[in-house]
């Protein structure tokens, strides 16, 4: 078990979560980006692109590292196996 990439993997989903409750609440005045890429690429596809980076994105990987930090490979291990 390798602690380090089993904190990086909660950490990584905690992010995830909080973002998704944040947008679903819409608190969007607290990200940056998300009103210039919507200008950018349209309402939905902005905000789709938006959901997919920031919440999508890390809650994935945060379980990927925690499944493998259970079977005990380092962090760096990790992307190469990606």
């Amino acid at each position: 078990m390798n602690v380090i990439t089993i904190s990086i993997g909660a950490f990584l989903c905690t992010y995830a979560m909080v973002v998704l409750v944040l947008r679903l609440k819409e608190k969007n005045h607290l990200f940056r980006k998300l009103d210039a890429m919507k200008k950018f690429w349209g309402q939905k596809l902005g905000s789709g692109i938006h959901y997919f980076g920031y919440v999508v994105l890390p809650f994935v990987f945060g379980i990927i590292c925690i499944v493998q930090g259970i079977k005990g490979v380092n962090i760096f291990s990790v992307f190469n196996l990606l």
